[in-house]
């Protein structure tokens, strides 16, 4: 099969990566949060519970940072501020996300995948697992489908859709994204076997709409080839995803460290 890979339909994340754009995202939004500090509280709790699930002592921790233990001891009671810069520092130590440190990290369960056919489809019920997400997205407008697709590049991924159900269901930013989409009524009332399906959407000269693959740029299937927007019920982009198996090396490497 041949692959496109000019265009990638979203951004690629880890929870547990530490570079300079992620960093300067996760800076962006501690100081655009409308209660920066309303952490304080938690702080206490979150850097005790992390120190404990790696069986170190603000004195080991002191000694790694080179910092004073006094200095340690009062972020653990919460009678010092954590610095942003000093959070960079304390999760290098603790092999963790600097957030973690003012707030607990996020999980999501997924309960759906998308096939080899782009189809979407639901986990057995005792298949489902939770999957921790980079906490820029831990909003509740968001969903996870897992790329079921061997032999690809995206097989074994998690994407992160945004969630527009409670609001307008066809999103500005769907046109030439790689979206999930789910038949509208009057679509399922011509053709009720039809399923929810991902791909990139894409506007045909006539003003309708196709949905092709990510890998060859051509249509799924031959009702995706053009139809009408009153076919469409939710255009949901895919806003990031995540590699689990670069997250597992990830924190292999860091582990080692």
């Amino acid at each position: 099969m041949e692959v496109d890979n000019s265009q990638e339909p979203c951004e690629e994340v880890d929870v547990m990566s530490l570079n300079d754009k992620n960093i300067h995202r996760l800076a962006k939004y501690r100081l655009n949060t409308p209660h920066p500090y309303e952490h304080k509280r938690e702080t206490m709790a979150l850097l005790t519970k992390l120190l404990a699930a790696k069986s170190m002592t603000q004195a080991q921790l002191a000694k790694e940072l080179k910092r004073d233990k006094t200095t340690v001891n009062r972020w653990c009671k919460d009678s010092r501020e954590v610095a942003w810069d000093n959070a960079l520092k304390i999760a290098e130590v603790l092999k963790c996300h600097p957030v973690e440190i003012y707030q607990p990290s996020a999980a999501r369960i997924c309960s759906r995948y998308i096939d080899g056919n782009f189809d979407v489809r639901n986990f057995p019920k005792d298949e489902l697992e939770s999957y921790s997400i980079p906490f820029e997205y831990n909003t509740a407008s968001i969903f996870l489908l897992l790329f079921d697709i061997p032999g690809s590049h995206l097989d074994g991924e998690i994407g992160i859709f945004e969630d527009i159900r409670k609001g307008k269901k066809f999103s500005r930013d769907a046109i030439n994204k790689f979206c999930y989409l789910t038949p509208s009524k009057k679509l399922l009332a011509l053709k009720p076997t039809i399923k929810p399906k991902c791909g990139v959407l894409q506007t045909n000269n006539d003003g309708t709409f196709k949905m092709v693959s990510p890998f060859t740029r051509k249509p799924l299937s031959e009702d995706c080839t053009s139809f009408p927007a009153d076919h469409i019920d939710i255009a949901s982009p895919i806003i990031a995803k995540q590699n689990l198996t670069l997250k597992a090396t990830l924190l292999a490497n860091l582990g080692k460290k």
